[in-house]
């Protein structure tokens, strides 16, 4: 994250620090920062949510860089970055998205068709249900390999 940090155009940047509450509604045109706690709906350009960062909100962004926790539901209307120390809890809608292992997407999940206002509804797949298919997939190749 700290490289994130650097790299950043601070004119245009909110921060929530650790330690800080902000309860409401918060936007940002440019770049929202979240180190601490935000209990309310989140509008920005591009969103950072750092490792001890925790959203209990709605949350609707072009860009999402997620190293914490998002408790409700998150629109990243270009592109969602879920890292290995990430977790969201509710309805992730992208344009793309990339999870690194060990980030933890919990409800459900949909991609955006290009260029559409609406978001295309994907199946719900539970996490438990890929790794039991992953584990069948494991058993099936030992026992060709038998």
């Amino acid at each position: 994250m700290n490289d994130v940090l650097s790299n950043l155009d601070k004119t245009n940047c909110a921060f929530v620090g650790e330690g800080v509450t902000f309860q409401g509604s918060i936007a940002a045109e440019g770049t929202l920062v979240i180190l601490g706690t935000v209990e309310g709906q989140v509008e920005a350009g591009e969103l950072l949510v750092g490792a001890n960062g925790i959203v209990k909100g709605n949350v609707r962004v072009d860009q999402a860089y997620i190293q914490g926790t998002v408790l409700e539901n998150i629109e990243a209307r270009i592109c969602l970055r879920l890292r290995q120390t990430g977790r969201i809890e509710g309805t992730a809608t992208y344009g793309e998205i990339e999870i690194e292992k060990g980030g933890l997407l919990i409800g459900r999940v949909s991609e955006r068709s290009a260029g559409a206002n609406e978001s295309v509804r994907a199946p719900s797949v539970s996490v438990a249900a890929i790794r039991s298919g992953i584990a069948a997939a494991e058993d099936d190749n030992q026992a060709a390999s038998l």
